[in-house]
């Protein structure tokens, strides 16, 4: 009988284990894939949300400032695009136009800096 016993966890239990480890791979690689599905389903559900007070006055502002003409445009085209459609900017529209005064006030800067020199 104890014969019978080593033989059996000799020959059997490599071959459970590859198989724990198997399915602890593919549970997992599951858990991952719905992981990462619950994050880019959150991250659309909060790019549709209208922006907060907060950054509304902000595009106001740039709105009617003239020192980045660019980012006064596009924030005057959302302003009259939610007005005109009657709805509000929704989280998205608002990065697009923050990457847009982003990149104004870097090549300002930049320009700055070049004459300087």
């Amino acid at each position: 009988m104890k014969k019978n016993v080593t033989l059996f966890a000799q020959a059997e239990f490599p071959q459970f284990s590859k198989h724990i480890v198997t399915l602890m791979d593919y549970a997992q690689h599951i858990a991952t894939a719905v992981l990462i599905v619950i994050l880019l389903s959150w991250g659309i559900s909060s790019f549709q949300q209208p922006i907060n007070d907060a950054q509304h006055q902000h595009l106001q502002r740039f709105a009617s400032q003239a020192l980045y003409s660019n980012s006064r445009e596009s924030a005057n085209y959302l302003l009259n695009q939610a007005q005109i459609s009657q709805t509000e900017v929704n989280q998205f529209q608002y990065f697009k136009w923050l990457r847009v005064h982003h990149r104004e006030q870097q090549r300002i800067h930049f320009q700055k800096s070049v004459e300087v020199e």
